[in-house]
Formats: structure tokens, C-alpha cells, sequence
């Protein structure tokens, strides 16, 4: 079974997306291969299967390290695994289908009603006040991470990025602050480790470059200063993580987590209440805390009010569903589409009394019987598009 799965390689995934398929590979290789790799083909008989798929329950239902996701992933996983068997010429195969639909028939959580009542993001009146919980200046580290999040880098990728990961682009009377994201830790129960692009567990739609944001970048020049006002010397801080304290110690993924967690509940930002239904009949509130994902959901509401789309959004977060061709993906790499990046977000701060941009809609008329030129001056980029010819 090892020597087919490793034949067969990533087909067994065509159809799925990036982020699926490192999912499912992930699954099989770490808890499927594991009770089956050394099955030879011939020997997977009916009663066999059963086996399988019992011991496969088993360990579902006693392992509490494993997620309810991942629990997901290998029941699917395994499916396709012997849907393969079965177009390859194993017939037999077919009872390890039918059997992986059994297994699949397990009491799930209903995300919908939870999915339904999430906030895209958050208010003016809350940002505003997440922002004045980092104002003080004791408090320039939290905020250097909050606005690594902004600028759309992940917890896991933070401590595995160096301050010498960042590229300086010089414009004409300001500069340009970039990341490509070549790195990320990978958490285990016993070990935090850092995988880089060549790895094979390394998600590839996660191989990016970030913009940081002029008042980002700000940020990031007052921590610097810090650094260097508490003896840290230029080639020190290139070496030095992203999450690095001034006492040296590097933060990991969760503890940004709980970090940022806990800063959102000094800041007032209320839990949500989501009515839910017992089996009896009886509703109850289910409470949601607020955690860093709705700053990662802000993050994308501000970028597309600053005017970014689809493809943008994609280049700074890293999201696994993309319609773009290999070219059209090694552009987003370029300076050129990281400067377009830049101008459109330096629409923004959350330091100034102005709300998130918006829209504008201009209704303009030519009375006259000549074309007409319009001329819109702005310090930042536009997206223009004309409603109507009329």
C-alpha cells in the first residue's frame, strides 16, 4: 500500500484545492500508512477491510490529539484512497469504499448558524479602541504584532520570519517595505520547528510577498529604534525574528495568539452570543470569544475597502483558492505589483479620526457635444470604472 500510494502521488488529489490536498496527504501519511503500508494488495480482503476501518474508528474515538478536522480529512482520505484501488484494476477495493462511507456517518458540529453569525470585522468604534489599548508606548511590541497580523502575516509565519526578510523598495520620496513569506513554524505537542518553501509540508499558495502598510512600516521603524536604543546592533536585528523580544526570547505561534487574544479583551471587544437549539427543544447562547481570526477577517475588509481585489487579497493573505496561471502568480512576486499594493494601502491608519475608506460614486455629465477629459488628483491609487456610456 506505501509503494502504491507513492505511485499513484498527488492524483489522488487532482480535483481538490491546495490547502484540501495538503490536508488529505497530510492524513494519509501520518495516520492512514501507518495501520496499512505494509498490506500487500492481494491480502486486502473483505474481512480485512473491516479490520481496518474498525481500528481506524478506534483510534478516532480514543486519540483526543486528533482534531475534528483532521478526523474529517482522514475519512475522506481514506475513500479516495480505495476509490483509486478500485480504478486501477482492485476490484476487492470496493468494500473498503463502502466501509469509509460507514465510517463517515459520525455526529458532527453544525458550523452553519455559528458561520452565519461571525463578524467580517470589526467596527470603527472597536478598532478605535484596540488601537488606544496599544497607544502607550510601553506597549510598542503588542502592536508591532498587531500590525504584522494587519499586514497579513499568519501567527505560525511571524516567528519564522527575520527583520533581514525585509526588502526595501525606494520610491520617489518614501519607501516601500516588503516580506516574502518563505517560511513557517510548524507546531507539534513536542517540538516547534521551521519548514521553508523547498519542504514538501509546506503549503505552497502560502509562498507569498506582503506589503506592510505606511503606518505599518512606521511601526516597524519605531521598534527598530528601540532595538537599537537597548544596545541591539544592525546585523543583530537582521538576525533577529519578528517576534523577538528585547530580552532575546522568541515568541511562538500560540503565544501571539493568546497575546493578541487577550489585548482584544482589554480593549472591550465583546464575546458574540449565538442562539443555539438542543435536541429537547430548549435554546441556549452558545458564546464565541473574540480571538485573533476577526483581526485576520479585518485585515481583508480594510485591504478591499483600500481598494484591493480578489488577486490582491490573495497575494497578502495567502488563501488556497486562486483561478490565476503560473505566470499570472509569479507576477504578484514582482516589485511592480507590490508598489500598486502599496498605494492603495496607504489609504489608511488606524491612527488618524478618519473610518475606513469607502466607495465613491461621482455622477458626471458632458452637456457639451465634444469628449470631455475628467481628472481625479489623489496621493493614492484609484480604481475607476464608468457605470454607464450614457
Amino acid at each position: 500500500m506505501r509503494d502504491y500510494v507513492h505511485f499513484v502521488g498527488d492524483t489522488l488529489y487532482a480535483d481538490k484545492s491546495l490547502k484540501e490536498a495538503a490536508s488529505l496527504r497530510s492524513c494519509i501519511n501520518r495516520i492512514i500508512l501507518p495501520m496499512i503500508g505494509d498490506i500487500q494488495l492481494h491480502q486486502l480482503s473483505p474481512d480485512r477491510q473491516k479490520a481496518i476501518v474498525q481500528r481506524l474508528n478506534s483510534r478516532h474515538k480514543n486519540d483526543e490529539t486528533i482534531s475534528l478536522t483532521a478526523k474529517t480529512h482522514t475519512q475522506a482520505a481514506y475513500r479516495l484512497l480505495f476509490q483509486s484501488l478500485v480504478q486501477n484494476g482492485y476490484p476487492a477495493a470496493r468494500e473498503g469504499v463502502r466501509l469509509s462511507d460507514e465510517s463517515t456517518r459520525t455526529k458532527r458540529q453544525n458550523r452553519g448558524i455559528i458561520n452565519s453569525c461571525r463578524e467580517n470585522h470589526l467596527d470603527d468604534t472597536f478598532r478605535a479602541a484596540l488601537f488606544s489599548v496599544l497607544a502607550p508606548a510601553d506597549r510598542l511590541y503588542d502592536l508591532w504584532l498587531v500590525a504584522l497580523i494587519y499586514t497579513g502575516l499568519a501567527p505560525n509565519e511571524i516567528p519564522a520570519l527575520c527583520f533581514g526578510d525585509i526588502d526595501q523598495l525606494e520610491l520617489r520620496d518614501e519607501n516601500c517595505y516588503t516580506i516574502t513569506v518563505t517560511k513557517q513554524i510548524r507546531d507539534t505537542n513536542t517540538v516547534c520547528r521551521a519548514i521553508s518553501a523547498d519542504n514538501d509540508d509546506f503549503p505552497i499558495h502560502r509562498l507569498r510577498r506582503v506589503v506592510l502598510a505606511p503606518w505599518v512600516a512606521n511601526v516597524m521603524l519605531k521598534y527598530i529604534e528601540y532595538l537599537h536604543s537597548s544596545g541591539y546592533s544592525d546585523a543583530q536585528i537582521a538576525d533577529m525574528r519578528l517576534s523577538g523580544t528585547i530580552s532575546g526570547k522568541i515568541v511562538g505561534a500560540k503565544d501571539i495568539r493568546d497575546r493578541i487574544n487577550s489585548i482584544m479583551q482589554q480593549a472591550g471587544i465583546p464575546k458574540a452570543n449565538i442562539p443555539r437549539t438542543k435536541k429537547s427543544g430548549k435554546s441556549r447562547f452558545q458564546t464565541e470569544k473574540r480571538d485573533i481570526e476577526l483581526l485576520q477577517r479585518d485585515a481583508k475588509y480594510i485591504a478591499k475597502c483600500c481598494g484591493a481585489d480578489d488577486a490582491m487579497v490573495h497575494a497578502m493573505f495567502g488563501l488556497p483558492a486562486t483561478t490565476m496561471d503560473e505566470q499570472h502568480y509569479l507576477d504578484t512576486l514582482c516589485d511592480d505589483y507590490a508598489v500598486t499594493r502599496y498605494l492603495r494601502l496607504r489609504r489608511y491608519t488606524p491612527f488618524s479620526d478618519q473610518s475606513v475608506p469607502q466607495r465613491r460614486i461621482f455622477r458626471i455629465e458632458n452637456n457639451t457635444d465634444t469628449a470631455q477629459t475628467i481628472r481625479i488628483n489623489s496621493n493614492y491609487a484609484i480604481l475607476a470604472s464608468w457605470r454607464s456610456n450614457n
